[in-house]
């Protein structure tokens, strides 16, 4: 068998893979992401400073990682803020769930309504009028991560299920061009 026909069974594959599991791939590096978020403090607690340097390293592309913005594990500080845990962790959470649970897409106007509390206490505390807590924090990530998950998963399994089924692929393979 040639080159090209591995690498035509090789692409049809990974077509199939992620055409089926796409969410679950999504899922694992969310948790992944999130399990790495606590790893930072448990390795300083256990005097591996080297490596929650970069632990904490990767984490400052993804958050600003202020201390009092932040929970605090084995008196070390998480590698996120409380906002962005709790977003991280609940597009894991509604992910999980439409993973398992075919759902509607969230409307457009009900996914707004629940970011809109977060950009209101993100804009307060930017103009310095009204210092937020974790617990509004946390409830305000909490919404945004369910808005982004609850409006964008179903809709791209619709997208995915629109796609040429296992049978028909547009791309099938074609011996005669093979075999030169």
């Amino acid at each position: 068998m040639c080159l090209a026909r591995y690498a035509e069974k090789l692409g049809i594959w990974t077509y199939d893979f992620v055409r089926h599991h796409w969410l679950g791939i999504i899922n694992f590096h969310l948790l992944v992401f999130v399990i790495g978020v606590l790893e930072a403090p448990l390795l300083l607690h256990l005097d591996q400073d080297w490596m929650s340097k970069i632990f904490y390293g990767f984490y400052s592309f993804f958050c600003h990682q202020e201390t009092s913005r932040s929970f605090f594990l084995f008196g070390n500080q998480v590698a996120i803020c409380s906002r962005c845990l709790s977003f991280y962790s609940s597009v894991l959470f509604f992910g999980l769930w439409v993973s398992k649970k075919r759902i509607k897409p969230l409307h457009l106007k009900l996914a707004l309504l629940l970011i809109l509390p977060a950009l209101v206490d993100v804009f307060l505390q930017i103009l310095s009028i009204k210092e937020s807590t974790n617990l509004i924090r946390v409830t305000t990530g909490l919404l945004l991560g369910m808005a982004v998950s609850l409006y964008l998963f179903p809709r791209a399994q619709k997208a995915l299920d629109r796609l040429p089924s296992d049978e028909n692929r547009p791309w099938e393979y074609q011996a005669e061009y093979v075999n030169m």
